[in-house]
């Protein structure tokens, strides 16, 4: 437990809605087949000497398609959004169960940058985060601040 409760309270709230919001974030851009992408992103408040923060994880390959693979041959261009810069392909061939050619084309063409991670932590940061960790803030510090009158002796 932590010296502002309240904050806690809304990391911990905003964790899962983190996760939820680059889900459906995922899923707008139309990045999955099986849904295995979208389902993987999982959020978790962490609290440790009243520090906070969120940890999302999920499939690599969600930040190769959020942030897209240089080909082999061919250079991608950033995206803004893009969580980190493009990655890059090492091997002229990537594996899968895609035939041989268009395993090849891939990873001498790479794959473009298809954003979808900072709009889903964003949406969560503007919509819910900054107006409840105010409201946390105000409470936690009412709560530990100690009222001037406590310290005045009656003479």
């Amino acid at each position: 437990m932590s010296d502002f409760p309240n904050i806690e309270q809304v990391i911990k709230q905003a964790a899962p809605l983190m996760a939820e919001a680059i889900r459906d974030s995922a899923i707008s851009n139309g990045l999955f087949k099986s849904g295995k992408l979208a389902g993987s992103y999982q959020g978790r408040a962490v609290v440790k000497d009243n520090n906070f923060s969120i940890e999302i994880t999920g499939e690599d390959y969600g930040l190769y398609q959020d942030s897209g693979i240089n080909g082999t041959k061919i250079k991608v261009s950033p995206a803004q959004e893009s969580i980190y810069p493009p990655g890059q392909f090492q091997s002229k061939v990537i594996g899968g169960p895609l035939p041989f050619a268009a395993r090849k084309s891939i990873a001498e063409k790479g794959l473009k940058p298809r954003p979808f991670i900072q709009s889903g932590i964003n949406q969560v940061t503007n919509n819910f985060l900054i107006p409840k960790l105010e409201e946390a803030g105000v409470e936690d510090a009412n709560n530990i601040i100690v009222p001037p009158s406590k310290y005045l002796k009656e003479t």
